[in-house]
């Protein structure tokens, strides 16, 4: 039996090309000497691995201590997809099957980004099977939650189909979980902002004409999400009023006084009207940005 192990690593140059940088070797005496490293410079050390999944499930593989950590930065970004942007794999449903036989991933799990793009087949879509809805519920140290979907005023039906059974209920839910703190919603309805968490801290939003959420949960919190950073798109010419404008989408529950961070995005954003109504969102906000080299 060989008395060591060997793991090889690459990374990639700043030019794209592939390269190896090192054959580790984890000898009895360092293999020891890790394991009886604190928690935290474990952490530190497995963390140069984040996103080098060959090399995490290697070291997992090397000692059964090693597993938690590994398993935690493997999982810790979950993304679905259609199975028309994945090779045909449902994804939805293989993540409901890997939660069921190791439900202990869920706690692993810090981002969640829902891709659900135009698919041919509507059947197709990640929303149309119950892994979402089943999936969700258990993700209850989720950090940020990012939705990419159709925009409703082009597939409405895309949106009926959503908000029907558990999985709006599934998703008011999470919405709700206090470690949330990250909130794409661009391509929902805004009002899903008045079931946040009060600790949320960033939200990414569509500016637009949408149509009113229609709730299956009463919203009963009066407790303020009071935001550091915002990212809106714009989506529609007419866009005037400003800051007084975002601040009626926003709603009441939404406080913006205390913005750090403020991007625009949009085509529309880039015209005159865009930029006089950027300026004005600005100077109402200037006490308390930040501004890179001041």
């Amino acid at each position: 039996m060989r008395s060591s192990r060997h793991i090889r690593t690459t990374r990639f140059s700043p030019t794209g090309f592939r390269r190896t940088v090192a054959y580790i070797k984890f000898s009895p005496i360092l293999m020891t000497s890790i394991i009886t490293l604190p928690h935290e410079i474990q952490q530190q050390i497995f963390d140069y691995y984040r996103g080098d999944a060959r090399t995490l499930k290697l070291l997992s593989l090397t000692c059964r201590c090693f597993l938690p950590i590994c398993q935690s930065l493997l999982f810790s970004e979950i993304v679905l997809f259609p199975p028309s942007n994945h090779k045909g794999v449902r994804t939805g449903p293989r993540f409901q099957v890997l939660l069921e036989l190791s439900p202990h991933i869920a706690r692993y799990v810090r981002t969640l980004e829902i891709v659900d793009t135009v698919v041919s087949d509507a059947s197709l879509s990640v929303h149309s099977d119950e892994s979402l809805e089943n999936c969700l519920p258990e993700l209850r140290c989720l950090r940020a939650l990012v939705v990419r979907m159709q925009t409703i005023m082009v597939d409405r039906a895309r949106w009926v189909s959503l908000s029907r059974g558990l999985l709006l209920a599934a998703l008011l839910v999470t919405l709700d979980l206090p470690t949330l703190e990250f909130l794409d919603i661009s391509s929902l309805p805004l009002a899903l902002v008045n079931y946040c968490h009060p600790n949320l801290k960033h939200l990414a939003f569509e500016l637009g004409e949408k149509e009113t959420l229609q709730t299956m949960v009463p919203f009963d919190s009066d407790a303020k999400v009071v935001l550091e950073s915002l990212e809106v798109q714009i989506k529609f010419r007419r866009f005037v009023g400003g800051h007084s404008y975002l601040r009626d989408s926003l709603g009441n529950r939404v406080d913006i006084t205390k913005l750090k961070r403020l991007y625009f995005i949009g085509g529309y954003a880039s015209e005159m009207m865009g930029h006089l109504t950027f300026w004005s969102i600005v100077l109402s906000h200037s006490g308390s940005l930040i501004i890179p080299g001041v």
